[in-house]
């Protein structure tokens, strides 16, 4: 059908709805399974993503956690230090 034997938009989203539905039933199952194969490999790569996301949001965390200890570990001694110091 051309577009311009048309008679309006109407017809035409008619003519596309009528192929789309069409196209759908003739997809051959070949192609299906293609699909899904697809689509799978994609959500497993967006799993394995938010897996190392989440190992390094850890990692960033006891890193945090490794410094805050450190610091207070590190506050008692220059005190120490500095009594030491006062004495001497």
């Amino acid at each position: 059908m051309r577009i311009n034997t048309l008679k309006s938009g109407k017809d035409l989203g008619e003519t596309r709805e009528s192929r789309h539905s069409r196209d759908s039933e003739e997809r051959a199952p070949s192609e299906i399974n293609a699909a899904l194969r697809s689509e799978i490999a994609n959500l497993q790569v967006s799993s394995q993503n938010v897996t190392a996301s989440d190992s390094h949001v850890a990692g960033t965390e006891m890193s945090a956690e490794m410094c805050a200890y450190t610091e207070s570990q590190m506050q008692p001694t220059a005190a120490v230090k500095a009594i030491l110091e006062l004495l001497q």
